[in-house]
């Protein structure tokens, strides 16, 4: 069992990376004044504050982590969490990261 801790974070965070869902002004100015850059892609309808280029190579590693993820929800059993210990749920866990690899790097179906 992971130990809760109630409070604001200790630390700021330097920087969020985001989707186009978070592109607003005000909520970039409430980030900056707590010391926080939001990194998004501007919305279409955007004509002013347009984001930097080369800060958005940031949001194109975030699809990375975020598809990596998505194959290990496909895991039924580690989404559910049918499993009441952590260690036998982290076995789990690594036998569902080593097929996915197997699967990247060999390219078969199990």
């Amino acid at each position: 069992m992971i130990p809760r801790k109630r409070g604001p974070p200790k630390r700021v965070l330097p920087l969020v990376i985001a989707d186009k869902g978070y592109d607003s002004y005000p909520l970039k100015q409430r980030l900056l004044q707590k010391g926080t850059r939001l990194v998004s892609p501007n919305l279409r309808t955007r004509k002013s504050h347009l984001e930097d280029r080369r800060r958005l190579r940031r949001y194109k590693r975030r699809w990375i982590v975020e598809r990596s993820i998505a194959w290990v929800a496909s895991w039924r059993r580690l989404t559910a969490r049918w499993d009441r210990l952590l260690s036998s749920w982290t076995g789990f866990l690594h036998a569902a990261l080593l097929v996915i690899c197997l699967r990247r790097l060999v390219k078969v179906r199990f």
